[in-house]
């Protein structure tokens, strides 16, 4: 019996283009890398490469990347579908899809993290802290995303000047 998909929701006050800008070609801004890396000594960015074959991954301070999964759907503002498997083999991958539709906030993003069978060390381990780790993770993306309408709503706030 395979093992349910992990899946998240999560409400944004972005346009969905925008949610899915921010979170996949600024994924280097903020997943938190200090604690979800496979380098966690040597990491320095976190990316998505923005096509499909594209890489998803991290790249450590001397410039080698790891990969994390790869791009198997990309539709522009709407929807990411990926392999995931951070620290594994590309044959032991999961599939994720991350959605992002109209809401009446803004936006509804859609988590969907499948195919746990394919995990090659304990599926059901794996997936209960998947569980709790999107939760963590999804936190830093509505942190960051926080953190930056405050930024845009106060410039001076870092030194900047209205206008500026």
């Amino acid at each position: 019996m395979s093992l349910p998909a992990v899946e998240k929701e999560l409400s944004l006050h972005l346009r969905p283009r925008e949610a899915f800008t921010r979170f996949t070609v600024g994924i280097g801004k903020w997943w938190p890398l200090h604690v979800q890396a496979v380098s966690k000594e040597t990491v320095a960015d976190a990316f998505v490469e923005p096509e499909v074959g594209g890489m998803i991954g991290e790249i450590d301070r001397h410039g080698q990347k790891e990969p994390w999964g790869k791009v198997l759907e990309w539709d522009e503002g709407k929807m990411l579908a990926a392999t995931w498997h951070p620290g594994r083999s590309a044959s032991t991958a999961q599939r994720l899809v991350v959605s992002f539709e109209e809401d009446r906030n803004g936006s509804l993003l859609r988590l969907h993290h499948s195919d746990w069978d394919k995990h090659p060390d304990n599926p059901e381990a794996a997936r209960k802290d998947y569980e709790t780790g999107w939760d963590f993770v999804l936190g830093c993306f509505t942190s960051w995303l926080a953190r930056e309408e405050a930024d845009e709503e106060d410039p001076e706030r870092h030194g900047g000047s209205p206008g500026s």
